[in-house]
């Protein structure tokens, strides 16, 4: 759906109620050149749920922890979940430790 400025403004509860039965964002031009994006809040969600995941494929840090992870699996050094999530409470105390200390 494309509107302009001006029908933005001038029927905005409508246009509200288009995007979300329609599950169709409203581009929104003036002068004839595009200025804004409308679009529901659950198309909204989901396309930020996107971006975070492509984000994180591609953060080194995440990647170097994902092959760690394989190469750890695939030589059989992993450790049973109850033992993983024992030892990031230990951290978790650990680290609230550290910023309890003044300096």
């Amino acid at each position: 759906m494309i509107r302009t400025l001006t029908q933005v403004r001038q029927k905005i509860s409508t246009i509200l109620k288009e995007i979300g039965h329609e599950q169709e964002p409203c581009f929104i031009t003036q002068r004839g050149q595009p200025i804004a994006v409308m679009m529901n809040i659950e198309q909204y969600n989901a396309l930020m749920d996107e971006l975070e995941d492509i984000a994180l494929e591609n953060d080194p840090i995440v990647l170097k922890r994902v092959q760690e992870a394989r190469a750890n699996y695939a030589g059989k050094e992993g450790i049973p979940l109850r033992d993983f999530i024992a030892q990031q409470g230990e951290e978790t105390k650990i680290n609230e430790g550290k910023k309890n200390v003044p300096g």
